[in-house]
Order: C-alpha cells, then sequence, then structure tokens
C-alpha cells in the first residue's frame, strides 16, 4: 500500500484512491483495513507509525481505529521466534537483536573533554535490529487517540483468557455475527514454538542436496548447544535485553491515562509489578 512509502515518494490522492477502491469493493458495508504495520514497521529502527497515523487522518478521518497490544517481553519473543525461521536473523536473541536507547551525547561533555563515545551511547544503534522503544505503547496509544475520535484498545492477553469477551465486542465494533468456528480456532491455535537443532538446520541449509551436510552436523550441533546451554540462553537473553525499567514506567502512564485498557489485569506481562 502506498500509505507506506518515503515522503519523497508519497502522494495524498493516490493512497485515496486506493482506499476508495477497497471501499467500493463492499457498497454500504463496513470495511476492515487490517496490517501490522500500521503501528510501524520494528525492524532496523524504522519506527514510522506517526507518519502513517497522520495519513490515515488525512484520508479517513471519521474511521475507528482498533488497537492489540501484547506484553513487551512476549511480542518480543514471538518477533524474534519468527524472524529467525523466516531468516531475516540468524543470531542469538541479544542486543544484536534488540536494544535499547541510548542516553546520548551531550556537547557540554564533548567541550569538557569527555569524549568516551560508543555505540552504546547512540540513542538509536544502528547495529541492532530494532529499537526497544518501537514498543512503548503510551505514545503509540495516544498517537492515535490525538488523531482519531474513536479508537478501541484489546489486549492480547484477553484473547487468550477471555476469547469470547474479545469477540463479542469485536461483533459490537464490526456490527456483524462472526461465525461460531472464530471461537474454537482462537482457542485451538498455537504460539510460535522455539526452533529445534533440526529446524535451525534447515535454515542454514534449505535445499535437498545439504541433506547429508545437515545429517553430518545434526550430532555435533547438538552436542555444542547441550554443552554451551544455547537452547537456555535465549531466555536468559531476554531478560537481559528487555528494559523493565523503560517498559514499566511507559505502561504506567497508560495506565494513568487509560485506566480501561486493562493491562493491570497483566501486571508480569507490562512490567507493573514492583
Amino acid at each position: 500500500m502506498r500509505l507506506y512509502a518515503d515522503d519523497s515518494l508519497y502522494a495524498a490522492e493516490e493512497l485515496r484512491d486506493e482506499i476508495n477502491n477497497i471501499i467500493a469493493l463492499e457498497p454500504g458495508n463496513k470495511v476492515l483495513i487490517s496490517d501490522e504495520l500500521l503501528s510501524g514497521a520494528p525492524f532496523y529502527n524504522f519506527i514510522n507509525r506517526g507518519l502513517i497515523a497522520k495519513r490515515l487522518a488525512e484520508i479517513l478521518p471519521d474511521a475507528e481505529v482498533i488497537l492489540f497490544l501484547r506484553g513487551q517481553k512476549d511480542i518480543i519473543r514471538s518477533l524474534y521466534n519468527q524472524y529467525v525461521k523466516i531468516g531475516w536473523f540468524t543470531d542469538e536473541l541479544n542486543s544484536r537483536f534488540i536494544s535499547s536507547p541510548g542516553q546520548g551525547f551531550e556537547l557540554s561533555d564533548f567541550v569538557k573533554g569527555k569524549r568516551d563515545w560508543n555505540i552504546h551511547n547512540r540513542f538509536i544503534n544502528h547495529q541492532s535490529f530494532m529499537n526497544q522503544c518501537h514498543f512503548l505503547f503510551y505514545e503509540l496509544v495516544k498517537l492515535y487517540d490525538d488523531n482519531f475520535s474513536k479508537v478501541h484498545l484489546f489486549l492480547y492477553e484477553d484473547l487468550l483468557t477471555r476469547p469470547g469477551t474479545v469477540l463479542s465486542r469485536l461483533e459490537e465494533l464490526f456490527e456483524a455475527q462472526l461465525p461460531e468456528t472464530v471461537l474454537q480456532r482462537v482457542k485451538t491455535t498455537d504460539v510460535n514454538p522455539k526452533l529445534s537443532k533440526d529446524d535451525r538446520l534447515r535454515l542454514l541449509f534449505p535445499s535437498r542436496k545439504h541433506k547429508l551436510i545437515r545429517k553430518s552436523l545434526g550430532g555435533f550441533l547438538a552436542f555444542m548447544m547441550r554443552e554451551n546451554g544455547f537452547l537456555e540462553r535465549g531466555e536468559r537473553h531476554l531478560a537481559q535485553v528487555v528494559n523493565p525499567v523503560l517498559f514499566g514506567k511507559n505502561n504506567i502512564k497508560l495506565v494513568e491515562r487509560y485506566p480501561d485498557v486493562g493491562i493491570t489485569r497483566y501486571p508480569e506481562s507490562y512490567f507493573l509489578k514492583k
């Protein structure tokens, strides 16, 4: 969709025509436009959600917005699993995958001769696959709340623990009854499983001609993963790289401004526990 084009390539009229063509497919009915990129692209620090929201508000000022939030630790883990599966990232879950914003480097420090600049001082670490600031939900919700008259907040955790309630709310918004099979599918949908050593080998050596290589390396890789604790390190690294203070403070702001969002039901997922 042209919505995601760079400013130098973006044309509002082209986007308006594109959306009108979509709406024309269902005349008289509500149209749902859904894309995870509407909240911005997390990888390579391309946090463009503000630009996207303002363009949508210009084209569809009366649109209603539906936002689904998910606890930061869980969504980062899920994205890591997904990106490894599709081959976008092949390293461990550490600061090379997701970085915390640095404190920056003050001009006054430079003038005083304190010039110990390093990559960790940077607000955005260009050596990292993504930045944790993408998952600051308060700013995301406020952005859409400031640009649209109706913003409906949902929680992924509610979809897991109380799917019937979530689907009922969606039926009210859509003014349509969802098929009975939807609830059953939600209840039985699996989450992204961890990758086994065989899965990792297939990503590295995908073709049939690599079958012998996979077989030869399988035993060695299993030994190395077991001896070095590779399978267990992912969770430890996740705890080390995810910034609980950054997300905890931000989520408290979200609760204070939008108390009905319900994240207090899941304090551990949203770093609300002291």
